[in-house]
């Protein structure tokens, strides 16, 4: 027969199917499995008692931030297979990570496992994580307080209304392969006059980005380090300095088709191939779509050295699938942005 739940400690198992013996199995989250003997069908009606032995493991205790135990919170288990996913502060159930509930006491036993993994906790109370080295040396999970973020995001001189914006914790470099373990981000949209404010934040450091969405694919620009410090609000401004980069795409040719400037991929503005490798940010990223006649204006550059790299994507979607469309050009072009004042455009004129 089939697995059947049950609690407080009592169960009753009928077997109705023909077989020469049956035997029960019980299993229970931070314990050793127990089976029982074979029983033959003539017996009548049995009774077995089992004792479980906790399970081998990495034992230890999740505890409130002024150290008392944290009973009965969640504890994902995140691993290069199956991540541990934290979305605005709530744990997401769309993978296979295994989940484990610590007692009255605050206690919990990680079942032996093969290879690292990572321990994350997001309670009502706080955020934790620990890697499987870190655990071992201090067996404890101590709940921070959730953080906040509050600020606005600008367009040039104006106020980004109800743009997409993200929140993207970083994971510090030390902690070996914990960021293939783990997914932790934030999606909200800004008001009417650019506002926004976040709460449940994971306290550290991280990035806030405007996301420009167009119909092929969605760019993050603009982005702003922030620190994020345990029960403390934490100001951002995004946008509003630097200074716009603007020009025009002339196609060289004929193309097989019209093409849509305005659902075509953004004109992007990134860091030079060589700097990207040794960049301490996760990104720099400038970006802008096209209106009707191919001309764009990124705003918001911060003065320095770029590639500017634009692709014509074909307007129907023959031969492809997905979202992505065929690509018939390309260009990239060298941009150097100078100091200057926020509303003198750097022109770079017409790219082929």
């Amino acid at each position: 027969m089939g697995a059947v739940e049950y609690t407080g400690g009592r169960y009753s198992m009928k077997f109705d199917m023909p077989r020469k013996e049956s035997s029960v199995r019980v299993e229970e989250p931070g314990y050793e499995p127990a089976e029982s003997r074979g029983f033959r069908s003539d017996e009548g009606a049995m009774i077995q008692d089992f004792r479980l032995k906790p399970a081998a493991g990495i034992s230890g205790v999740v505890l409130l931030p002024d150290g008392r135990p944290a009973a009965g919170v969640q504890v994902v288990l995140g691993t290069r297979e199956t991540r541990a996913f934290v979305r605005d502060g709530v744990v997401q159930h769309n993978s296979n990570a295994a989940t484990t509930t610590t007692g009255p006491d605050g206690r919990l036993t990680v079942p032996k496992h093969e290879g690292a993994f990572l321990l994350v906790v997001a309670a009502d109370a706080g955020f934790a994580d620990a890697t499987s080295d870190e655990f071992a040396k201090t067996g404890k999970l101590i709940l921070q307080p959730w953080g906040r973020i509050e600020g606005a995001v600008r367009i040039g001189r104006k106020p980004a209304a109800y743009q997409s914006v993200v929140y993207l914790p970083e994971l510090p470099s030390n902690r070996g392969d914990a960021f293939r373990m783990r997914s932790y981000d934030y999606h909200f949209t800004a008001d009417s006059q650019g506002r926004f404010a976040i709460d449940r934040v994971i306290p550290g450091r991280g990035h806030v980005a405007r996301v420009l969405v167009t119909p092929l694919r969605n760019e993050w620009c603009e982005q702003e380090p922030v620190e994020v410090k345990p029960g403390q609000t934490t100001q951002v401004r995004l946008g509003g300095k630097g200074r716009p980069v603007i020009g025009r795409i002339i196609l060289d040719g004929t193309p097989p088709e019209p093409v849509d400037w305005r659902t075509n991929d953004p004109a992007v503005l990134e860091l030079p191939r060589a700097e990207r490798r040794k960049a301490t940010t996760p990104w720099v990223t400038f970006a802008s779509g096209f209106d009707e006649d191919g001309r764009f204006r990124i705003e918001d550059v911060a003065p320095g050295s770029y590639e500017l790299m634009i692709l014509v994507s074909l307007p129907s979607d023959k031969g492809t699938s997905g979202p992505r469309r065929a690509t018939m050009g390309e260009a990239t072009l060298r941009v150097t942005v100078p100091e200057g004042p926020e509303d003198q455009p750097v022109d770079v004129g017409d790219v082929k």
